[in-house]
């Protein structure tokens, strides 16, 4: 189960709604959402997008943690994935935030893989940002994209962002506590286990 976008301020949500009601008018039909009984029953315990937003703040050239935090914990809804979370108990978070995900999901085109959100901490051994500086952050979200057509991290998305946002957002990721937590490779056969005594901090 997916969300398009988290919890958004007043602000943004304010300025999404002035912007569609510039777009021209098109007649086009669709038919009604029809959820199913699974569908229905998740969306009746937790939804992100019901969280309150964080305050507002707004855009800047000039890379910040509190927009970072905003847009992380908020509208880009990075939380969401890169934490472990139980769906029998509303996804409550069950490990520290964007330490990575719970349960791998199956790749979505290839079924002998399955893909896993890494954790995002600055732990030195286990998180994804120990390799990356501010640049590196930036063009890998923009240039690279995923390692894997199938992943369900939206990267067309991402890399439409500000050079500002995504330097935000970084930032504020490196401002984390350190979560020593090891989620393997971000792609690997499914089924994956880390070798006895030894686990690659490596993730793809």
């Amino acid at each position: 189960m997916s969300f398009a976008v988290g919890p958004m301020s007043d602000e943004d949500l304010t300025a999404v709604v002035s912007y569609l009601r510039t777009l021209p008018p098109i007649k086009n039909p669709v038919p009604q959402d029809e959820w199913g009984l699974l569908a229905k029953a998740l969306s009746s315990k937790f939804n992100p997008r019901m969280a309150k937003a964080k305050r507002y703040v707004p855009p800047s050239e000039t890379p910040s943690v509190a927009r970072g935090d905003y847009l992380a914990n908020g509208p880009a809804l990075c939380f969401w994935c890169h934490t472990p979370t139980d769906p029998t108990a509303g996804f409550a978070e069950i490990g520290t935030r964007f330490s990575g995900g719970a349960e791998p999901e199956p790749d979505a085109l290839d079924e002998h893989y399955e893909v896993l959100p890494p954790n995002l901490t600055p732990d030195p051994e286990t998180g994804a940002l120990a390799r990356y500086d501010e640049q590196s952050f930036v063009d890998r979200v923009r240039k690279v994209g995923a390692v894997s057509k199938g992943s369900p991290m939206p990267w067309d998305n991402f890399k439409q962002m500000t050079d500002g946002d995504l330097k935000s957002i970084f930032a504020y990721l490196r401002s984390l506590p350190p979560t020593k937590r090891f989620t393997g490779p971000g792609r690997r056969p499914t089924g994956w286990q880390p070798e006895k005594g030894r686990a690659d901090p490596t993730p793809s």
